[in-house]
């Protein structure tokens, strides 16, 4: 187990392994949990190479809980990712817990999820376009790739951002 520390957050464990196949029991579980307390959204981040700076985005899915255990289970059942613990309780609020993966990884848990998500279906489904319209043209200064293509992924931004905000969505749309 690794640990290392930082800001607001404590990396309480990570692995550089995952399992090829989970048992449905485990993917309806941890499909309702990404319903219920979950994300699936596209994350923003920029790098820097000669000078320049350049702003991509990569996939991820967040699951924050305020019970570690569980929190934990779902990182070994899926055998990758990382838990953070924030312990900036305020109030009467609980410490909470958060399992983070991103790019290839979150893709391809999404992919064994999409059957039994029902909350998160769309954002995944998007997701899971992003992906394929991107291809396998990696981030940063070398992703060269026609302009309409770029801007149909930048498109993709707001649109997850509308099925991640807070309060009423109207499914039907």
């Amino acid at each position: 187990m690794q640990s290392t520390q930082s800001s607001n957050s404590m990396q309480i464990s990570s692995a550089l392994i995952g399992r090829d196949f989970m048992d449905r029991d485990s993917l309806l579980y941890i499909a309702g949990f990404v319903d219920g307390e979950g994300c699936i959204s596209l994350y923003r981040t920029t790098s820097s190479h000669h000078c320049k700076k350049y702003t991509y985005y990569y996939e991820g899915l967040v699951i924050t809980n305020t019970n570690r255990e569980v929190i934990q289970w779902i990182r070994d059942s899926v055998g990758y990712g990382c838990v953070y613990e924030h312990k900036k309780a305020i109030g009467n609020r609980k410490i909470k817990y958060e399992y983070k993966i991103s790019q290839d990884r979150a893709v391809d848990l999404i992919k064994q999820l999409l059957p039994f998500l029902i909350v998160k279906k769309q954002q995944a489904l998007k997701i899971l376009e992003y992906r394929e319209l991107r291809g396998e043209a990696k981030h940063g200064y070398r992703n060269i790739m026609p302009s309409e293509t770029r801007e149909k992924l930048l498109s993709m931004v707001p649109e997850l951002r509308k099925l991640n905000a807070r309060g009423k969505i109207d499914l039907a749309a």
